[in-house]
């Protein structure tokens, strides 16, 4: 499935050349879009490629001083910024960083959040491919949601070799996924074992069975305080081996250590301080909207949670 890439700004000519040679990328080149053209074509891209402009707004903020940006988005994802010091020259030694806008139970944050691990995953004999995923989103109502993706990030022992796996077991977990397929039939146990999924039962219990089974629970203690606990789960039969590994894989990555938990904490917290501003009283959560068939990373499973949420919270009104 390729990417739809929307640039809205004057680019040379070299630079559309190379993206639009990219086998797995359709540009979509409409400089000057604006307003609810803009927003509609955005909601059904991937990337957008746009610049505020190099005119000078305000003067240069110098050593010592402070200045205050306040600004709408309007669509989650990941950003830059970076100074103008001049119309005609940028500068890179100057102030510049990511900015990560993020909604909350979703898969499109996944290849750049944690990006540490996909490289550590690569790097360990991965396929790359887990970054170029497919997927769907399902809406299965009253505010509950699932989402499913492949091929799955780091494995899975039920039968899919991975990384956090020693080479020794890729004949044992094959034998797995074949015992599966006699089984279940092939189209079934490739559900089974090929595919990471999310299931969200409303109002607070997600399933999460990717490297691990894990049921996650979250109570709100406070607007500002939710406590969180999860269990991993396992076969009866599970070999002390498998056991092993299941929890180190585990550890890895949904572990408080590990590489995905500190960097989603980190951003959840940064979107709580972010929902404190009072001006704005819409959250964007379009991103697929008008799909037919939703993709896994787009926010099917965050509308319905928040539909049946605000039914609950308007009944007779």
């Amino acid at each position: 499935m390729n990417f739809r890439v929307l640039i809205t700004d004057s680019l040379a000519e070299s630079g559309l050349v190379i993206l639009r040679a990219a086998s797995d990328v359709d540009v979509l080149y409409k400089p000057g879009l604006k307003g609810q053209e803009l927003l509609a074509e955005v909601a059904q891209s991937d990337a957008l490629i746009t610049r505020s402009g190099t005119a000078v707004t305000q003067d240069a903020v110098l050593a010592g001083q402070s200045y205050t940006y306040r600004f709408k988005t309007f669509r989650p994802g990941l950003f830059w910024y970076h100074s103008h010091m001049a119309p005609s020259n940028e500068t890179f030694a100057g102030m510049y960083g990511p900015i990560v806008i993020e909604n909350n139970i979703d898969l499109y944050h996944v290849p750049t959040v944690h990006k540490r691990y996909f490289d550590y995953a690569i790097g360990a004999g991965g396929d790359r491919n887990t970054l170029r995923r497919i997927g769907r989103g399902i809406d299965l109502h009253n505010g509950h949601a699932a989402v499913e993706s492949t091929p799955p990030a780091g494995g899975r022992l039920v039968a899919y070799w991975g990384p956090p796996f020693p080479e020794s077991m890729r004949s044992d977990i094959e034998l797995r996924r074949r015992r599966i397929e006699e089984r279940f039939g092939r189209e079934r146990a490739e559900q089974m074992t090929q595919y990471n999924r999310n299931l969200i039962l409303f109002p607070n219990l997600i399933i999460n069975d990717a490297i691990s089974v894990v049921i996650r629970s979250s109570f709100p203690v406070s607007e500002d305080y939710v406590e969180i606990t999860a269990w991993a789960l396992a076969g009866v039969d599970e070999s002390p081996e498998d056991r092993r590994l299941r929890l180190d894989s585990f550890l890895t990555f949904l572990g408080p250590g590990g590489f995905g938990t500190p960097d989603d904490t980190e951003l959840l917290e940064s979107c709580q301080r972010a929902f404190a501003n009072k001006e704005v009283v819409w959250s964007d959560i379009s991103k697929g909207a008008k799909r037919e068939h939703p993709r896994h990373d787009d926010e099917l499973q965050i509308r319905a949670f928040w539909r049946r949420w605000n039914e609950l919270m308007t009944v007779g009104e």
